[in-house]
């Protein structure tokens, strides 16, 4: 039994949620008064969540700009390291691709596929930073996953698509 210290009530050591990182490894307060509080301060907790998040963002944004150089050397050496790794991931990648394109395409819709990657190469060539094809609905996505179609494409320049990630963005 332990005792909340919220409501004062005695309660199985079952009514409080878990928290490794507290003496006696469960919240102070049972699941019920956290409900209660959270119902209660819905509007307060979404606001903190959201702050919190652009502010990770923003921290995030500068940190990679600040240590762009670092990052990439140690993308470099990892890759050195365990080609059979970047091998494996790259074939992943392409085995995806092949999986979602789909046989219905015409001659027309590959065409438009090619533009796509074209119109990539010719950014990077003007802007001088490097821009990649991204699939807007990601061909391994968590929840849902797109084809390898003219219109779930389009061209980013690579640092947005790689803080993207293998995520959708609505």
């Amino acid at each position: 039994m332990k005792t909340c210290t919220k409501c004062g009530g005695e309660k199985p050591v079952a009514a409080f949620s878990r928290d490794k990182n507290r003496m006696g490894g469960r919240y102070p307060q049972c699941k019920a008064c956290e409900a209660a509080y959270r119902a209660a301060n819905r509007e307060r907790i979404a606001a903190y969540q959201a702050a919190n998040r652009e502010r990770k963002a923003a921290y995030d944004a500068a940190h990679y700009a600040a240590h762009k150089e670092r990052h990439a050397a140690y993308s470099q050496a990892w890759a050195l390291l365990y080609p059979e790794k970047v091998n494996a991931r790259n074939a992943k990648r392409r085995s995806a691709k092949l999986q979602r394109t789909p046989p219905w395409l015409t001659a027309e819709h590959l065409a438009e596929i090619e533009a796509h990657y074209a119109l990539a190469k010719e950014a990077e060539r003007i802007t001088g930073e490097p821009h990649h094809v991204d699939h807007i609905i990601p061909l391994r996505g968590r929840r849902v996953s797109g084809l390898h179609v003219p219109w779930n494409l389009q061209v980013l320049p690579a640092s947005t698509n790689i803080r993207k990630s293998n995520k959708w963005r609505t």
